[in-house]
């Protein structure tokens, strides 16, 4: 084989390999869930949550509404006065019946986020908002506690350390109120985010059984198209989560210091929520 040759396989098998290595394109169908044309927020589609710990490190404020044809959410969290940890504020938007949605989308834009540092603590301030979804248990049995449940999300995210990034993360409970959770995988983009109205991103969760990995699609279909897999294979996914879930989140995990309060703030805007079922 002459040294022409050898180069063309060469070049050609690099290029097998990077196809190969390519998360594959996203086929889900979807239909649209909610655009949030109406007055309140739809009690057939959606229910609240909201998390948040007492007087020691306290959510201060929180908003969810409908505000000119997009769901608005706020929320702002102070920590503690200990020397280590975060407090944990979650402002939650859950669908009704999550059972059968294995592809969650939403246009996402955050308006204000702020992550205020402990210069006592090496716990950074995380502000985040997400789309989140439990898909299947992999205990290998129907469930009878949340532990085995494997949920994904994909976040908005800001850190004092790290920044305006996207964030793509698949994790299993580990144990029955999954108080304790493992990692399957996780990978940041090389997209980043900028706060403001304009600043909007279409952003999709999606399971594909077919292939043991969930996708994460920040503005799917456009030439910003970015993409990741995260696989989960060895992990059973046969049986339902024992609590299954869709949210749309925003959430706050500023660390404690005992120097002062610090603050994890957001507010952040969704819209056409799509799924790939008809909404019920």
């Amino acid at each position: 084989m002459t040294s022409r040759s050898v180069r063309r396989v060469v070049v050609l098998m690099i290029a097998m390999a990077l196809v190969t290595s390519m998360p594959a394109a996203s086929q889900a169908q979807l239909v649209v869930y909610d655009n949030f044309n109406s007055v309140r927020i739809d009690p057939d589609k959606w229910h609240g949550v909201q998390l948040g710990g007492g007087p020691e490190a306290p959510t201060v404020e929180a908003i969810r509404e409908i505000l000119a044809g997009q769901l608005r959410m706020g929320l702002t969290t102070y920590g503690g006065l200990t020397s280590s940890g975060r407090a944990d504020g979650r402002n939650v938007l859950r669908v009704n019946t999550p059972a059968g949605i294995d592809t969650l989308q939403a246009k996402v834009t955050v308006v204000t986020a702020t992550a205020e540092a402990c210069p006592d603590s090496s716990d950074s301030a995380i502000t985040s908002a997400l789309l989140i979804g439990a898909f299947f248990n992999d205990s290998g049995a129907p469930p009878s506690s949340a532990q085995g449940d494997v949920f994904a999300f994909f976040r908005k995210l800001k850190t004092s350390e790290l920044g305006q990034i996207f964030e793509a993360v698949v994790r299993r409970c580990a144990n029955a109120d999954c108080s304790f959770v493992e990692d399957i995988g996780s990978a940041v983009f090389t997209k980043t985010w900028k706060t403001g109205a304009g600043a909007t991103h279409t952003m999709r969760l999606e399971w594909d059984k077919d292939n043991d990995q969930f996708l994460f699609l920040i503005d799917p279909g456009t030439s910003r198209q970015e993409v990741i897999a995260l696989s989960y294979l060895g992990h059973e996914d046969t049986n339902p989560p024992f609590a299954d879930l869709k949210d749309l989140r925003i959430e706050n995990f500023p660390p404690n210091c005992p120097s002062g309060r610090k603050r994890a703030s957001i507010e952040a805007r969704f819209d056409d929520v799509m799924v790939n079922t008809p909404a019920p």
